[in-house]
């Protein structure tokens, strides 16, 4: 999993913002 939160990753993350960040790094840029 490519990690683009950066010094964030020490935030847990919810289900839902796990999913929006991974939908937006998995969209065509």
């Amino acid at each position: 999993m490519i990690d683009v939160l950066g010094p964030e990753k020490r935030r847990r993350r919810t289900t839902q913002e796990k999913i929006a960040i991974v939908q937006q790094s998995f969209e065509p840029g």
